[in-house]
């Protein structure tokens, strides 16, 4: 008969003081996850690049865009953009 849980994940690190920063980090990522309030999940991110140009385009392409509560992602497209 074969167990089919998942293994428990292994890091391997040098030190006690590696295992300490990892369990930080690690934790923090969570704790970012797990904030559902508004003004981290509906926030609109501030664009980096110019609005409408190529890099805008390229590489934040939903940049000023917002989220609903079922997560949808708002975009509201200008004639510029075109």
């Amino acid at each position: 008969m074969t167990d089919h849980s998942s293994p428990d994940i292994k890091y391997l690190s040098k030190s006690e003081e590696e295992d300490e920063d990892l369990y930080a980090y690690q934790k923090s990522i969570d704790e970012y996850n797990e904030d559902t309030s508004e003004g981290a999940v509906y926030t609109p991110k501030k664009s980096i690049y110019p609005k409408s140009s190529l890099m805008q385009r390229l590489f934040d392409p939903f940049a000023e865009s917002t989220r609903n509560e079922d997560g949808t992602i708002i975009y509201n497209l200008e004639d510029k953009e075109l």
